[in-house]
This record gives structure tokens, sequence and C-alpha cells, in this order.
């Protein structure tokens, strides 16, 4: 299966910004990925 993640910050697409579980099976045969961006405290910009 293929699931594509995108991190956008103020309307720009981030690359290689972030860390990933991979994609994991889970027992309903559904899959699931978790996907992990560090920001620091003082940052103030706005990621979706």
């Amino acid at each position: 299966p293929a699931i594509n993640v995108t991190w956008v910050c103020e309307g720009v697409r981030q690359t290689n910004v972030s860390t990933t579980s991979g994609i994991l099976p889970k027992e309903d045969g559904t899959y699931q990925i978790t996907e992990e961006i560090k920001v620091g405290l003082e940052e103030k910009r706005s990621y979706a």
C-alpha cells in the first residue's frame, strides 16, 4: 500500500523534515503510519 504524508509550513511544502514509523499493519486489516516533526518552542510558524 502507498501512504503519503506531507508537512506544509505557511503554505510551503516541507521535505525531509520528518521521521516515520513506516507503514504498519493493524489486526483489523488496515494500516497505520506515524509521522513526526520536531518544532522548537520558540517557533511561531503554522504547520499542517
